[in-house]
This record gives C-alpha cells, sequence and structure tokens, in this order.
C-alpha cells in the first residue's frame, strides 16, 4: 500500500525508523528521475542541538507530518472510494494528479485497482 505521495521540494523519510533509530518498516521509491541530499540522524540532532532554528524546523515537520497522517487515515475509514478520489483531486498537487500513475492513486486510495478502475468510468467531477 502507499502511504504518501510527494512531489519537488518535499522532505521524504522513513519517520518510524528515524524516530526509533531502528530500520524503518515502509520503503520509499521513486516513480521519476530525482536528486536529493542524505543527512545521517546524528549529525542532524547535532545541528538541533547547536541551533534553535534548526530544532523548530525539525518540530514543525513532524507536526506536518502527523496532521498529513491524521487526514489521511480519517479520509480511509470515514468517506467512500469515490469521496477519496474527490479529495485527492481536490488537495493534491496537479503535479501529483497528473503524473502519478492509476495503480498508484488506487493503492494510495485503498482500492484495488480494479475498482479504481470501475468507479472512474462513472465518476463525475
Amino acid at each position: 500500500m502507499i502511504y504518501r505521495l510527494m512531489t519537488d521540494g518535499s522532505m521524504v523519510l522513513g519517520y518510524s525508523g528515524f524516530i526509533t533509530g531502528k530500520p524503518a518498516t515502509e520503503d520509499i521509491e521513486c516513480l521519476q528521475e530525482c536528486s536529493g541530499f542524505w543527512i545521517r540522524i546524528r549529525d542532524l540532532e547535532g545541528l538541533r542541538d547547536s541551533n534553535p532554528a534548526i530544532d523548530r524546523i525539525y518540530r514543525y515537520l513532524a507536526e506536518q507530518h502527523y496532521l498529513t497522517m491524521e487526514r489521511r487515515l480519517m479520509m480511509l475509514h470515514h468517506k467512500s472510494a469515490e469521496q477519496r478520489y474527490r479529495f485527492f483531486l481536490e488537495h493534491m498537487s496537479p503535479k501529483i494528479v497528473s503524473a502519478t500513475p492509476m495503480n498508484c492513486i488506487a493503492s494510495y486510495l485503498g482500492v484495488t485497482a480494479e475498482s479504481f478502475s470501475r468507479m472512474k468510468k462513472t465518476f463525475v467531477l
């Protein structure tokens, strides 16, 4: 299952592993060519200790991650497949909407590719 879809300028990490210091349980996969940089956790912790602004950014990113995951859980548990897709179209970056393969969108929405295809045929904006 796909938990997050990200686009340019996003910070991507296996957050559970980041918090616990153990190997993450999720994989990160790029659907298109991308570039970025790595930072070791111990180096980040050193930056946080020496610079309060880095710590504030760190806390902000953690809060945003939490809010995103909470919104996703609420969507999966309280909305129909059609409502989830409508939410996806309205709230995701246009680049994600246009560039993400349909099977990945279906996985993100928590439906099979077949169910998603059938639903899309009758979907009206």
